[in-house]
């Protein structure tokens, strides 16, 4: 089991790091092109952005660990094993 979470931890890892690679890149473009960036239509709106993101993420990530902990309960009524916990999150 600790082989199969090795792996699975190296395919995220890899995983991640490549949307993080695309993102770098992006921003990296976009830095370049600076002042040829025509203004966008909807730019007034962009001081209200970041909040209205950072709620949105927060929002899903506490609807993902309720999902998380019902799909838990449910596999838990069926008989399933409990899911061994990451040696990162353990430790």
């Amino acid at each position: 089991m600790i082989v199969e979470d090795e792996l699975l931890t190296r395919l995220e890892d890899a995983l991640l790091t490549g949307v993080r690679l695309v993102h770098e890149t992006n921003l990296m473009v976009l830095g370049a092109l600076g002042d040829s960036i025509p203004t966008l239509p909807w730019v007034d709106l962009v001081p209200m952005l970041p909040r209205l993101l950072e709620r949105s993420f927060s929002f899903t990530s506490r609807l993902l660990e309720l999902q998380r902990h019902y799909t838990l309960e449910y596999l838990a009524l069926l008989g399933a094993p409990e899911p061994a916990r990451r040696r990162s999150a353990a430790a």
